[in-house]
């Protein structure tokens, strides 16, 4: 994959980002996870989310449940509810959408 156009996500380092898309109503993008880093434990109250490990590993957290995706598994995120993504033992590089919830 092309190296450029990444950009870091706030303040957390080991993880960048690469937006697909960007519209009002929600957004798609590649985040890149070094080695065991982990993004803040966050919640969205009007967006639901998703993501796909495309390359190495990534555990999850849902609420109170955790486990490890394998390349190709994907989590969903629901509104509302706290959640977090963390690269695996090589890194992760993740497909994450979210959208706004309807109604």
């Amino acid at each position: 994959m092309d190296e450029t156009h990444w950009e870091p996500v706030g303040s957390v380092a080991g993880i960048v980002q690469r937006m697909l898309v960007e519209r009002p109503q929600g957004t798609v993008k590649y985040i890149r996870f070094a080695p065991a880093t982990a993004f803040p434990l966050h919640r969205h109250p009007d967006r639901h989310e998703w993501c796909v490990v495309v390359e190495g590993s990534a555990a999850v957290r849902v609420g109170e449940s955790q486990w490890t995706l394998a390349q190709g598994e994907h989590a969903e995120f629901p509104v509302g509810v706290d959640h977090q993504i963390i690269g695996g033992p090589e890194g992760a590089l993740v497909l994450v959408g979210a959208f706004r919830a309807a109604g």
